[in-house]
């Protein structure tokens, strides 16, 4: 556990100390997040699936990919990893 003053440290250290990010859903803070990743030269993931600031940053990357890219991932990996299929996320098979 690593105790941090509150404020800018709250969002910042955990970020550096991460070799990436994950988003998952939120309502205000995981966008915040999001945000403060690139600039600490880190990737984000933002599982637009599971809706919230994950799927509006998302969207943002896609918008800005040329200037924020996944260092090994294409644009067109990413939109597979973030928006699985209902029947990914449902685990059902496809009927063909």
């Amino acid at each position: 556990m690593v105790l941090v003053a509150r404020g800018e440290a709250e969002w910042t250290q955990g970020i550096r100390r991460a070799d990436a990010v994950v988003l998952i859903g939120g309502k205000g803070g995981t966008l915040g997040t999001g945000k403060r990743a690139p600039e600490e030269g880190k990737p984000v993931f933002p599982l637009a699936c599971t809706g919230g600031d994950a799927d509006k940053f998302y969207i943002q990357l896609l918008n800005k990919w040329s200037k924020y890219p996944i260092p090994g991932l294409s644009k067109e990996e990413l939109s597979r990893v973030a928006r699985p299929t209902n029947a990914a996320i449902l685990g059902k098979r496809s009927v063909r």
